[in-house]
């Protein structure tokens, strides 16, 4: 908890009306930002570069707490513009306070809240007037991604290639528009993906991609891929912990060869992160804490649900920043 003197002074939000939780709540939270004009600054972004102009004017206006209210996506595009296009020092960040508004809210629920943001925007109001509790503050690095170009620098929490990048396509074309709308799309295509790998056959869901992965600047593999996972959460979708690395780095890092050898039988016990009881040495699985990772791969990746490709030639660069604190309404 924080203590009532941390109170900020200026507070402003950030949200995406495109972003699935809040298009359902879009009204409610609009009223509520109408009703507290006085409490916090209310700006609508819905585009990266939009995002960035709303990060300036609460620069320029000296904002000491930015609520984000939107999905993951939203949150790494606040990040990146905070880091990159503001180029303000992790430890000058202002308070973000992390609002679910999105369709999986990945990073939200690993942060610790999951309530609706017009309950968000509520308890926020309460807390400046000092008629509730303060929010939880929680801490976690950012994994920084670079492509060799200063433009193509990014910060998030999470990174997928592989398997994970055809997960969110599946989910963009047949999933997204169809009848099971709300978080459970996410979810369904996650499940899809996983029957598809529990089957163990070819299939156009499971992508075998040709890389080399130095990790840590040493260690070297090289081969076919079905999928790349490396983030700085603690838990994935659905509750999932696909890491058992223990070495004392903050780049939980999981990769898995094709084809995987008895994956019917390993899967459980991965995605209940107790894969280094499941696996044995030479069967694909590999689960590590690294300080970095250097991809080259053709096939690009996902980063908190954005999907990038590398140029030809262009190895991805992955690195942790220190760590940075995030408030939440649980």
């Amino acid at each position: 908890m924080l203590h009532p003197a941390d109170l900020p002074r200026r507070v402003g939000v950030l949200c995406n009306p495109h972003s699935g939780r809040n298009r359902r709540h879009l009204e409610a939270i609009r009223r509520i930002a109408e009703q507290q004009a006085a409490l916090f600054v209310y700006h609508e972004a819905t585009t990266p570069e939009a995002i960035v102009e709303t990060l300036r004017a609460f620069h320029a206006e000296r904002v000491e707490l930015i609520a984000v209210v939107g999905g993951d996506g939203t949150l790494q595009a606040a990040l990146t513009g905070l880091l990159r296009d503001l180029a303000l020092p992790a430890e000058t960040l202002p308070k973000l306070l992390v609002i679910g508004g999105g369709t999986t809210n990945m990073s939200a629920a690993d942060l610790g809240t999951r309530c609706q943001p017009p309950v968000a925007l509520t308890r926020l109001a309460a807390w400046l007037e000092r008629r509730g509790p303060a929010p939880h503050c929680c801490s976690r690095p950012l994994v920084r991604l670079a492509l060799g170009r200063p433009e193509a620098v990014q910060y998030g929490l999470f990174f997928g290639s592989g398997a994970i990048q055809t997960g969110v396509d599946y989910f963009n074309s047949r999933v997204r528009c169809g009848p099971v709308a709300g978080a459970w799309g996410p979810r369904l295509a996650f499940l899809r993906v996983m029957v598809s790998m529990l089957r163990g056959r070819p299939h156009p869901l499971l992508p075998a991609a040709s890389c080399r992965l130095v990790l840590d600047r040493d260690e070297v593999l090289e081969g076919r891929y079905l999928l790349v996972l490396v983030s700085t959460l603690e838990r994935l979708l659905l509750g999932s912990r696909p890491f058992w690395g223990e070495q004392s780095a903050p780049l939980h890092f999981t990769a898995v060869r094709y084809p995987p050898r008895a994956l019917w039988r390993r899967l459980p016990a991965i995605l209940r992160g107790r894969g280094g009881r499941a696996v044995r040495d030479g069967e694909g699985y590999v689960s590590r804490n690294l300080t970095s990772l250097r991809l080259e791969l053709d096939a690009g990746g996902i980063l908190d649900g954005e999907r990038f490709r590398a140029e030809p030639g262009e190895a991805i660069e992955l690195s942790a920043t220190p760590a940075i604190d995030f408030l939440v309404f649980p």
